[in-house]
């Protein structure tokens, strides 16, 4: 079994799983302004180009619920996080578009014994970067300026059926990410106006 922790160790999942499911990079405002709200909170500095990592959501348990808390970054957003109110650290995403199959987390704003070396799939929204950014984009990999075009999304979307690994989920067992935001129960909403961390 492997094990996603907080930094500070109060909070804890078990997954069933032993491998990821894919990685990506995002350059997309709402990742980087939900670590960017961590790190001002106490959490880990982020960078620009936070890589993202999947599993299935196939949890054989969690503990420190009592320290774990859940936000969304505005009013309607598609995105859930949850975070260890004690030192920041975001263990685990959540989005419609998981289908309560899988969820995300990013590579080193939480722990984990998972093997996160896996090559991202593709760069995403590079045109959420800040002006003069510095940061360097992998170019060995498929780059995407703006997901939400149509056009470049159905590219998106072809590249990752073509590079699907095959799940580890177990169906009908197991506690899925949904089970966790249950237990927490409150949702906080930070009403954070869109990259206003970012602005000079």
């Amino acid at each position: 079994m492997n094990k996603i922790t907080c930094h500070c160790g109060r909070c804890s999942i078990t997954l069933e799983v032993d491998k990821v499911y894919r990685t990506l990079i995002c350059a997309c405002e709402d990742c980087r302004q939900a670590l960017e709200w961590a790190y001002k909170e106490g959490g880990l500095k982020p960078n620009a180009l936070p890589k993202l990592v999947y599993v299935d959501s196939d949890i054989e348990s969690f503990s420190g619920s009592e320290n774990m808390g859940a936000f969304q970054l505005r009013k309607g957003s598609n995105s859930t996080r949850i975070y260890c109110k004690k030192c920041f650290s975001i263990l685990a995403v959540d989005h419609p578009n998981y289908n309560n199959q899988r969820f995300m987390f990013f590579e080193n704003h939480c722990s984990t014994t998972l093997d996160t070396s896996l090559k991202p799939n593709a760069v995403t929204y590079l045109d959420h970067l800040p002006e003069g950014s510095k940061e360097i984009i992998p170019s060995d990999i498929p780059q995407f300026r703006d997901l939400d075009k149509p056009d470049q999304w159905e590219e998106f979307a072809a590249l990752l059926k073509k590079t699907a690994y095959p799940s580890s989920a177990r169906e009908g067992r197991g506690i899925r990410l949904f089970n966790i935001l249950d237990n927490i129960g409150h949702i906080q909403v930070l009403n954070l106006e869109p990259a206003a961390l970012f602005k000079k």
